[in-house]
């Protein structure tokens, strides 16, 4: 049976794919859905393990960027990562940092 790949639910009839290259895309930009590392916090409790949320993003990113298939999202997960690549998508490119030189401000 499918599971949503990052919450791990059953992703229902509007599920979508998405591909790696958006996963590793919106990682990089600063995507982590909270949904990524529930099912792992439950499931390291069982043994005793008490881990930060840090730790399992670092997991959580590390598997993103190792994969290199498609990732099935259910609705939910698809409209969370949608909604960060747009967000992404509008920001404005970083601009060039000044630097303070001897007679003035510099680029």
């Amino acid at each position: 049976m499918a599971a949503c790949d990052i919450c791990n639910e059953p992703p229902g009839p509007s599920a979508k794919r998405y591909s790696a290259a958006q996963l590793h895309s919106a990682v990089d930009s600063g995507y982590r859905p909270k949904a990524a590392i529930e099912h792992h916090k439950r499931l390291s409790s069982q043994f005793g393990l008490d881990l930060s949320d840090e730790h399992w993003f670092g997991e959580w990113v590390a598997q993103v960027r190792r994969d290199q298939t498609d990732w099935l999202l259910c609705r939910s997960c698809g409209a969370g990562l949608e909604a960060h690549l747009q967000r992404s998508a509008d920001a404005p490119p970083p601009q060039p940092r000044r630097r303070r030189s001897l007679f003035g401000w510099r680029r």
